[in-house]
């Protein structure tokens, strides 16, 4: 009971910010959008075959693949608590990806790398 009493003081800021996450098993990382988060953990919506005790991966903003647990879910929504206290501000960044070639694009063999700009 502890860690609830814990997570009820720590401050929460509600936000909307867009999330990926990947649950082990599935094919493809699903869409989120994050209503609240704090240092310990998120509420998200959008959620669709999350259960409880559920480990998956969260990236968001300049944070990628946070270890998390599920804590709870109810009608759309779930609690996520991370295995790591992560940076808000990190969170928040705006991430852009942009798409370089090795050699000449075009050329066979040639594929893209992507680099994120922060």
């Amino acid at each position: 009971m502890a860690d609830v009493d814990e997570r009820r003081t720590e401050t929460r800021y509600s936000m909307m910010l867009s999330a990926r996450v990947e649950q082990f098993g599935a094919r493809e990382p699903t869409q989120h959008r994050i209503r609240n988060l704090s240092r310990h953990g998120a509420c998200i919506d959008r959620v669709d075959r999350m259960q409880r005790g559920q480990t998956v991966l969260i990236t968001v903003g300049a944070l990628e693949c946070v270890a998390s647990t599920v804590r709870w879910t109810e009608e759309a929504r779930a609690g996520l608590h991370f295995a790591t206290p992560i940076d808000i501000d990190a969170a928040r960044a705006k991430v852009f990806v942009r798409a370089t070639f090795d050699q000449q694009p075009g050329r066979e063999g040639d594929r893209p790398k992507f680099i994120l700009k922060r």
